[in-house]
């Protein structure tokens, strides 16, 4: 029986999301026993750190599409001196994140039990 490469590419992408979710669901579970750990943010399972740092070095090398290890040293050591005024590559598939992000912890007014109709 043949499979076409489509077909293939659509076979692992299932078996990778079922894969991925079943982790999920196992990690969930073990930090949702540990103190102090009372609900869990799954937007916050990703890799985009990771991501926006490796776009901040191609960002930062220039024209060199295969740097080596001594060269991504000194461009991290640089970015650390630059922080926050460092640009991420234009190439890159992730978001910049927000750093300083303050969380305001006012309550939401609460909602009418009643809500007035509009006659028109």
């Amino acid at each position: 029986m043949k499979i076409h490469a489509q077909s293939s590419n659509i076979v692992y992408l299932i078996s990778a999301s079922i894969f991925a979710v079943h982790s999920f669901v196992e990690l969930g579970k073990h930090l949702l026993t540990l103190d102090g750990v009372d609900f869990l943010l799954s937007d916050k399972f990703n890799q985009d750190v990771l991501e926006e740092f490796f776009s901040l070095v191609r960002g930062a090398g220039g024209t060199n599409d295969a740097p080596t290890v001594q060269a991504v040293g000194q461009i991290h050591l640089n970015l650390l001196v630059a922080g926050s005024n460092a640009v991420s590559s234009s190439k890159g598939n992730c978001k910049a994140q927000k750093r300083g992000l303050v969380l305001d912890e006012t309550p939401l007014p609460k909602k009418r039990k009643n809500p007035r109709t509009l006659d028109l």
